[in-house]
C-alpha cells in the first residue's frame, strides 16, 4: 500500500500525485469517506488536522478540499 519516495521515506499509494487520492480512502470525496486502515494509518495522517479541529486554521486542509471542489471548513460556534 506504499511506494518509496526517497531512500528512507515512503508514501501511501496514490498520495504522491498531482491529484492525490490515498489507496486506503474508501468512498466518494465530498459525499462520505473513511480510511480502511485508520488504526494503522501513517504518522503523516495522524499528524494532519482538519481546519478548526483544535481551534486552529489549517491552510493545507483548505487546499486539499479545494482540489476536490469543496469549500473550506468554518470554525464552529459555541
Amino acid at each position: 500500500m506504499t511506494e518509496a519516495i526517497a531512500p528512507h521515506h515512503v508514501a501511501m499509494l496514490g498520495t504522491n500525485q498531482a491529484k492525490p487520492h490515498c489507496i486506503a480512502l474508501q468512498g466518494v470525496v465530498g459525499e462520505g469517506v473513511s480510511c480502511n486502515i485508520y488504526p494503522l494509518r501513517s504518522s503523516t495522517c495522524r499528524e494532519f488536522t482538519a481546519s478548526w479541529e483544535h481551534g486552529e486554521h489549517n491552510p493545507t486542509c483548505d487546499r486539499a478540499r479545494a482540489n476536490y471542489g469543496l469549500a473550506p471548513l468554518l470554525p464552529t460556534v459555541g
